[in-house]
């Protein structure tokens, strides 16, 4: 199956546009965490504060120009160069970051609260957009030949939506998730050996070399920006399941209990939306 590097981009967006609706839900139906949760994410908001500054600027930064650069065509291999760097830095700088402390702080409620919560929030996942949009460009440049990237790309669209799924069933089996992301790092790495081998026989063992390494950091420090917004993606879709439950529960009336007379004549009790065919209300 073939797959255009328009279409992985476009749905890989798709995915991610899911993240903006569902962060305002959480907002309002997600707890804080308990005072010793929110304690030691204080602390190490704190701790890591003056790093973390530095490294959502320079992303900003580096995102900023790589931005600008994929619109100025005629640079042509310069352009690719470049946008290669810096994928390879942003990849790189968030993978540190990511690995030696417990991660991004500053869109956490604990730490910053729900509103800015929200807002934060919100900004991370457009400027993960902009990572995806910028990193989608780099490999289209890399390749002359489009179905390089579609075909290298479809194995981790269809591991996101499965993760997306299994995420979902975690909620219902606890302590599945380790094993889930396990699976999730497996299927990631036996992408990667079939990236390096699709890639060196289509564009050649240079252009591929260079490819697969673009390609491997690009997605791992993708994967691990985009966790918190899948697993929010996760719970506000639950939460918006259950709350439309209740609503078309509460329109049918049932959450109202009914007397009727039954087809046989008996008197009963019935739950608004339990009302069969032959019942009649009785005041």
């Amino acid at each position: 199956m073939k797959i255009t590097t328009s279409t992985a981009g476009k749905v890989c967006i798709a995915l991610l546009l899911l993240a903006l609706l569902p962060m305002m839900a959480q907002a309002q139906t997600m707890p804080i965490p308990v005072d010793e949760d929110a304690i030691e994410m204080e602390a190490a908001h704190d701790s890591q504060g003056g790093l973390e500054r530095v490294v959502v600027m320079f992303c900003i930064i580096a995102a900023g120009i790589g931005l600008v650069i994929s619109f100025l065509g005629f640079l042509k291999h310069i352009r690719t160069l470049i946008l290669a760097v810096i994928v390879l830095l942003l990849s790189g700088v968030q993978i540190y970051f990511i690995s030696q402390t417990s991660g991004f702080t500053f869109y956490l409620p604990s730490v910053v609260g729900w509103k800015w919560a929200a807002i934060w929030f919100a900004c991370f996942t457009v400027f993960l957009l902009v990572q995806i949009y910028i990193y989608m460009m780099t490999l289209k440049c890399i390749t002359p030949i489009p179905e390089v990237v579609g075909n290298s790309i479809i194995v981790p669209l269809i591991s996101v939506l499965l993760l997306f799924v299994a995420l979902l069933a975690s909620i219902f089996f606890m302590g599945i998730e380790n094993y889930i992301f396990r699976i999730f790092i497996g299927i990631q790495a036996a992408n990667a050996v079939f990236v390096l081998i699709y890639s060196i026989v289509k564009i050649g063992f240079v252009r591929g070399i260079i490819y697969t390494i673009v390609f491997t950091s690009g997605m791992a420090a993708i994967g691990l920006m985009a966790y918190d917004v899948i697993v929010v993606a996760v719970v506000a879709l639950f939460g918006l399941f259950f709350t439309q439950n209740i609503i078309t529960k509460y329109a049918q009336g049932g959450f109202t209990q009914v007397k009727v007379r039954d087809s046989s004549g008996n008197i009963r009790y019935r739950w608004g939306d339990e009302i069969q065919p032959g019942d009649e209300k009785m005041s």
